[in-house]
């Protein structure tokens, strides 16, 4: 019979144990995985949300969200010590049951880029993570180096569109509307009310805005070909950029941009 000295050491030791386990982290967006992975916490990653592909290996891990929603009975299957989630993509009611059954959870909301910086700390405080003040702190460097380097630059107006047949682009609420702005690009359909609207082919035409970026995930050849069908009454210059770059919540969005404001000036 173990005396109450043993048992209590038997306690304090398991107790130990568990606070000293590696955190099992599920996230449900993308950007979130390859922010834990930023943060060199890859390890602990149990879990993701679907079309999270960068780093590579996190196409390898289960999948436990997606544009329709989370398996929340995967989750709790999985036992996670922290769930990381996206203010602006999960649904609300979703966050708010897993946070109801007691389990650990941090929302995030991007809406500017200072706020994938801070994205970054909030994490890193969630997680314990002793690295994300400083690369926080780095991006946002970066972001006050870009914001001079091209502060001042006449206006340009763009068309950007991410899926051609039929045309899907950009409105008033849209992220790659606010990041264009940030070097003086405007958007031509940037008054529109919804963030993400489908424009006709004649609109554009008539707009004929002097740049065209295709963030379309297509070779140059392929979105060549589609306007050159229109040249007798259009030719812009046309820039490729990066869908998951420009589209994702990452310090790897200020690298697309850069490529896609320095090839419009």
């Amino acid at each position: 019979m173990k005396t109450p000295v043993v048992c209590l050491i038997i306690v304090f030791l398991g107790l130990s144990n568990a606070a000293s386990a590696q955190p099992r982290v599920i996230t449900l967006a993308p950007h979130l995985g390859e922010i834990v992975a930023l943060l060199e916490q890859s390890d602990s990653l149990v879990a993701v949300s679907e079309a999270s592909d960068h780093p590579e290996f996190l196409q390898s891990l289960p999948t436990v969200a997606n544009y329709r929603g989370i398996n929340i009975a995967e989750i709790v299957k999985l036992q996670p010590t922290h769930i990381l989630a996206w203010h602006n993509g999960n649904k609300p009611q979703e966050i708010a049951k897993l946070q109801a059954m007691g389990l650990n959870v941090l929302t995030v909301e991007i809406n500017t880029l200072d706020d994938i910086a801070k994205q970054i700390e909030e994490v890193g405080a969630f997680l314990g993570n002793s690295n994300a003040t400083e690369i926080a702190m780095r991006f946002r460097e970066r972001i006050t180096q870009f914001q001079l380097r091209f502060a001042h630059k006449e206006p340009i107006e763009v068309f950007y569109y991410s899926w051609p047949k039929p045309l899907q682009s950009i409105g008033s609420g849209a992220w790659v509307t606010k990041l264009l702005e940030q070097c003086g690009l405007t958007h031509v359909f940037a008054s529109l009310p919804l963030a993400y609207p489908q424009v006709s082919l004649s609109s554009v035409l008539q707009e004929q805005a002097p740049l065209v970026i295709a963030a379309t995930g297509e070779k140059y050849e392929s979105i060549q070909a589609f306007w050159a069908v229109h040249e007798r009454v259009y030719q812009p210059k046309i820039i490729i950029a990066d869908p998951d770059k420009m589209h994702r919540f990452t310090p790897r969005v200020l690298d697309a941009l850069e490529d896609v404001c320095r090839a419009a000036r």
